[in-house]
Formats: C-alpha cells, sequence, structure tokens
C-alpha cells in the first residue's frame, strides 16, 4: 500500500467517526450521548499527546473509567461491548508500551480495529433508541 492508500483510509476512519459521534448527540438518548461527548473529549486529548506512549495509555485508561460509568448507569449491551473494545485498547496501548517487538503495523491495526468496533456500538445504540421514538423526541 502507498502513502496515498493510508490517506484514503484515515480520511475514510475519520469520516466514519464524524458521522457516528453526529449521529449520537442528534438522535441518541442519554448514554448515547455522553458516550459521543467522551469521544470528542478522548479524541482531542488524543490530539494533544499523539505520540507520547504515557499520555496516550492515561487518555484511554480515563475513557475506560467514563465509559465504566455510563456502562453502571445503563447496562445496555451496546454500552457494554463499547466499553469492552475501549479496555482492549487501552489493554493494546499498554502492551505495546511493554513489549517494543510489536510491530507497527500490528499496533495501528489493532487500534483501529477496537476503535471501529466502539463506533459501530455507538451507531447500534442510537438505531436502537431512534426506532424505539420518534423524531421530535429525540431533537428535544
Amino acid at each position: 500500500m502507498t502513502q496515498v492508500h493510508y490517506d484514503l483510509i484515515l480520511a475514510a476512519e475519520k469520516t466514519a467517526w464524524l458521522l457516528a459521534v453526529a449521529f449520537a448527540l442528534w438522535r441518541g438518548d442519554g448514554p448515547a450521548r455522553w458516550i459521543a461527548a467522551i469521544y470528542l473529549l478522548g479524541n482531542a486529548a488524543m490530539l494533544g499527546v499523539m505520540w507520547v506512549r504515557p499520555a496516550e495509555i492515561t487518555v484511554d485508561i480515563a475513557g475506560l473509567v467514563a465509559m465504566g460509568a455510563v456502562a453502571v448507569r445503563a447496562p445496555r449491551p451496546w454500552v457494554l461491548w463499547g466499553t469492552a473494545f475501549q479496555l482492549l485498547s487501552a489493554a493494546t496501548r499498554v502492551a505495546a508500551a511493554l513489549d517494543d517487538r510489536i510491530q507497527p503495523l500490528a499496533y495501528s491495526t489493532a487500534l483501529n480495529t477496537w476503535w471501529m468496533l466502539q463506533l459501530a456500538m455507538l451507531v447500534w445504540g442510537t438505531v436502537e433508541t431512534s426506532r424505539a421514538r420518534p423524531a421530535s423526541e429525540a431533537a428535544a
């Protein structure tokens, strides 16, 4: 793959992220909106600490704690799965920090997999919520 391919994949991932978060904020219920807010804050924090491994781990663990709090208050399947994928993301970062034999491609592939699965869970929860109530209630 060339750099252009990687750039296209990154653009597609960021677009999917933006659409999923916007959809959750627009049509989601309380837990979906909280998770979307956690993703927004986490993404902003990650941009500030990118490539500083201890700080990235800290941001991931903070996201895990926040998502865990949402999961305790609203133990829906999609929230629990999303929190589990956040745990895998944090564990992947810790493993890469502890073992430098982990190849960069394997590391980024694992993180992107957990990230996309988290987004899928957010969309699942938002769709589930939006089907259960009319559009006029969701927008309020």
